[in-house]
This record gives C-alpha cells, sequence and structure tokens, in this order.
C-alpha cells in the first residue's frame, strides 16, 4: 500500500481529484439564500442522512471491492451541512494492465496491482501513466437554493443544472432537493465509464428516487 500512497502524492493523477475540489467550491462559494421567517414557520424539518443514500455498488465502478462499503470520506466540503466523496484509481479505457506474477497474494482491484508490480519499475510506470482517479462528491445544505446554469433539464419534475467542464473532466449537478440544495459533482478522464455528465445524471434519479420526503 506505501507505493499506491507514493503514487498519490507524486504522480499527475491526483489533478482530477483536486480539479473536482474546485468545482465544488463554485457551488459552496454561492451566498447562503435566507429563507422568509413566514415559510420557514410552517416547514416540517426533515432528517437527511446524505451518506447513506449510495454506497460504491451504486455509483457503477469496480475494483472496490465490496459494493456496500461507505464513502472514502464524510464531511469534507465543510462549508456544506453534509458531504461524502468516493475516490478509485481507475484504468484508462482500452488499458490492459499485464499479469503480476502470484498475484493472489494481493488484495484485489488496481491498488494490489500495483503492489505486485511494485518491483518492476517499467510496469509501475506503465500503470502509472494509464490510470486515472475517479472522484464522485454529493453534498446537501438545507440552507441553499440550487446553483442555476444555462445547462438544464428536467427530471420527475425537478429543474437539474449541469455544469461541465472539459480540461478537468468534471461535470457537477445541482438541483432541489427535501427543503434545500443538493451537488453531485464526478470528474472521470478515464473515458472508459461513459461521459462524467451521464454519471452525474443517473445519480440524480437514484437520489431523487431515494429522496427524503418533507
Amino acid at each position: 500500500m506505501a507505493i499506491l500512497k507514493t503514487l498519490w502524492a507524486r504522480s499527475g493523477l491526483v489533478v482530477a481529484a483536486l480539479a473536482l475540489l474546485t468545482a465544488c467550491g463554485s457551488v459552496r462559494g454561492e451566498a447562503v439564500a435566507a429563507a422568509p421567517a413566514t415559510g420557514r414557520s410552517e416547514v416540517k424539518a426533515v432528517a437527511v442522512d446524505l451518506c447513506s443514500k449510495l454506497n460504491w455498488g451504486d455509483l457503477g465502478y469496480p475494483g472496490v471491492g465490496d459494493p456496500k462499503s461507505r464513502p472514502t470520506k464524510t464531511g469534507d466540503i465543510t462549508e456544506w451541512e453534509q458531504s461524502c466523496s468516493w475516490n478509485q484509481q481507475q484504468y484508462n479505457a482500452g488499458y490492459k494492465p499485464p499479469t503480476p506474477p502470484n498475484r493472489d497474494k494481493y488484495p484485489p482491484g488496481i491498488a494490489g496491482d500495483i503492489e505486485a508490480m511494485g518491483g518492476d519499475i517499467a510496469l509501475y510506470k506503465s500503470i502509472q501513466e494509464n490510470s486515472s482517479w475517479v472522484v464522485v462528491k454529493i453534498a446537501y445544505d438545507s440552507r441553499r437554493k440550487a446553483k442555476e446554469s444555462p445547462d438544464q433539464y428536467q427530471e420527475a419534475g425537478r429543474t437539474i443544472y449541469l455544469t461541465w467542464d472539459s480540461s478537468t473532466a468534471v461535470c457537477t449537478a445541482s438541483l432541489p432537493w427535501v427543503a434545500g440544495a443538493l451537488a453531485i459533482a464526478v470528474a472521470d478522464k478515464t473515458k472508459a465509464f461513459g461521459a462524467p455528465c451521464d454519471k452525474a445524471k443517473s445519480l440524480v434519479r437514484l437520489l431523487l428516487q431515494r429522496e427524503d420526503q418533507k
């Protein structure tokens, strides 16, 4: 696992994760809208446990071990009431890594592949150059309103706003959810799992189905 940590710290693969934080920052930099006092008193509070709404299996990315495992991090977007993130190194589209010797001694997934190949610098370099970090973040705040953008569509009677940054391969969706706002950001440069905005849209549908009712 030490090699994986070194790869994270030293390689350019961290760019996707950092770009995602920037995308989320544009959402969380939005001023919190104060609700009118007359309307607030009539709204029944809804208990929301955002991070229980999704697991790795819902995201559709391979190589994560237990598909029911919880997020990689929670509460990392401190300006929002609740936030969760999932990140996993994935092979780029079309890349097939060589089979390492004695692979069964190592854990499944890319992390185990890197451990198994750690002694061979050429193989290590091959994986480093042909992998990217896939990052998914979701955040909820009952005090906020959805961040509007020109690119929008309708889903289950709700207006969904999309923001796409082609330079970082980050797609952010913002929508009204429960009594506040929900933001979903997907960063994926691998090109192996479909367009990031398609992934964001699928998560929008899923989270609308699992929305706590007012």
